[in-house]
């Protein structure tokens, strides 16, 4: 098999299972804040606004210095990094106190994850021309099936187990999806290195 297609078909398995772990938790969210301490509705909504923008407006700021960083030292390192910090990030929200320690990590998240431009550049930069359209589209695929699957999965398990168990699984998922790519992705097409002028 060669190199592209294996880095996608192991690329495709991680964005699937690295969605589904981000996506468990979001449907109980709200009963989580209100587990943490908050009484009113009101102040659950504006918890919950808080979590669902702060990770977008982090993520907006820090996502240009990570493509630069990309170009710079690689795509598969990025790619790395980011499924390392989504796996320990959501393995510490399963343990905090506050919803104010919520929001810092889910602001951290934003900032230090990405897991999806990282991976789409990386096929991109991989794939040979003539198939690049076919394997982005079966990188959405997979992307969008781990989006749908893991807020299923993750309302079964907040059901059977509580919400904190939910973030340790998830966080492990993660994790495995961070092992296969950095012992089975292959980046051969490494990125220019400018030349310093004297």
């Amino acid at each position: 098999m060669s190199r592209w297609k294996r880095n996608l078909i192991v690329l495709c398995f991680a964005q699937l299972v690295t969605l589904m772990g981000f996506s468990t938790y979001f449907p109980f969210i709200p009963y989580f804040i209100q587990e943490l301490g908050v009484t009113t509705e009101a102040a659950t909504m504006s918890w919950v606004a808080v979590f669902n923008s702060g990770a977008a407006v982090s993520m907006a700021v820090f996502a240009p210095i990570w493509g630069t960083l990309a170009d710079r030292y690689g795509r598969k390192m990025m790619v790395l990094r980011a499924t390392i910090a989504a796996a320990i990030l959501v393995g510490l929200m399963g343990v905090v106190q506050t919803p104010l320690h919520l929001i810092i990590l889910r602001i951290l998240q934003g900032a230090f994850c990405g897991t999806v431009a990282a991976s789409t550049t990386l096929i991109a930069s991989e794939t040979p021309e003539d198939n690049l359209a076919m394997s982005l589209g079966f990188m959405q695929t997979a992307q969008f099936a781990g989006q749908s699957i893991g807020p299923l999965v993750g309302g079964v398990l907040a059901d059977t187990m509580g919400y904190r168990p939910v973030f340790t699984i998830s966080a492990i998922l993660m994790a495995c999806s961070a092992m296969a790519i950095a012992l089975l992705i292959v980046e051969t097409r490494r990125p220019p290195v400018t030349e310093r002028k004297p």
